[in-house]
């Protein structure tokens, strides 16, 4: 409800007031729910024990992620992205192999680079409701691609 007072932001017992598109706006407190599902958990626990191992790093390995989280940016969120620091591009990696069954890496992985796949002749078929889509590229470019996925 808009409300017309002193501009303020944040929570003030069962309130939280802020600027709204039209002017100060206060509305009742909700605290989410918070559920904890199994997936919710091993992803939580995972992140965690990614966090504890970064305490580990040596100095010129933080550097090393630092030098190459500096290249990356952070997801945008209400229309801004930065550069990631170490810390968040070591989470970043490591989290997600953690939760495929790899191991985890200690030195910043290298940025993969593809050479251009060159498809040609693409034909679409519909006979009878049945869709058919073919693509036609050359041997060294898929052999190229495959060749280029990390090891399980």
């Amino acid at each position: 409800m808009k409300i017309f007072d002193i501009p303020q932001s944040g929570k003030r017992g069962l309130t939280v007031s802020q600027s709204g598109r039209y002017g100060q706006i206060s509305r009742a407190l909700i605290i989410p729910s918070n559920p904890q599902t199994s997936g919710r958990m091993t992803v939580r626990s995972t992140f965690a024990a990614q966090a504890r191992a970064s305490d580990a790093l040596t100095e010129s390995q933080r550097s090393a992620w630092t030098a190459v989280a500096v290249t990356r940016h952070t997801k945008p969120r209400c229309g801004t992205s930065g550069p990631m620091t170490g810390l968040q591009f070591f989470l970043q990696v490591n989290a997600d192999l953690a939760l495929l069954g790899r191991d985890t890496v200690d030195a910043p992985p290298t940025t993969p680079t593809f050479n251009a796949l060159a498809p040609r002749n693409l034909v679409i078929t519909n006979n009878a409701g049945a869709i058919a889509i073919k693509l036609a590229c050359p041997t060294s470019a898929a052999r190229t691609l495959w060749s280029r996925l990390p090891p399980r």
